[in-house]
């Protein structure tokens, strides 16, 4: 709650404080860089129900579960998402300054943590 007002959604979230106290640099400020920015933050706000599913958030846990073949085709996909942002912006964050991006996917490098998947060398970085 900020300002009496009360935003529940994540990405909502993280635009509100852009906008409010970041004087909307959490975005990349090239225009291309910002959509693509937008593209694969919108897809981690929308999708990856099977890793939503199988890989609950916990923080505290190490765990190895047997993922299923289309949560192991998620993982694939995020991978695929941060080695090309990464190999774009020379790292360490994916739009070569920290961004909504790299706050969208914080969640899921949690989970790689907890139930071991090992990213590619790429994003690894």
């Amino acid at each position: 709650m900020d300002a009496g007002v009360e935003i529940w959604d994540s990405l909502a979230i993280c635009e509100y404080l852009s906008e409010q106290y970041l004087e909307n640099k959490a975005w990349p400020s090239e225009v291309m860089e910002h959509a693509r920015c937008g593209e694969i933050c919108s897809e981690m706000h929308s999708g990856f129900q099977g890793i939503r599913a199988d890989l609950p958030m916990n923080c505290r846990a190490t765990r190895k579960l047997s993922e299923g073949e289309d949560t192991m085709r998620e993982v694939r996909r995020i991978d695929e998402l941060w080695s090309s942002a990464l190999l774009d912006s020379g790292g360490p964050y994916l739009f070569v300054e920290f961004s909504i991006a790299d706050c969208m996917f914080a969640p899921i490098v949690s989970r790689f943590t907890t139930y071991q998947l090992p990213p590619s060398c790429v994003s690894a970085l």
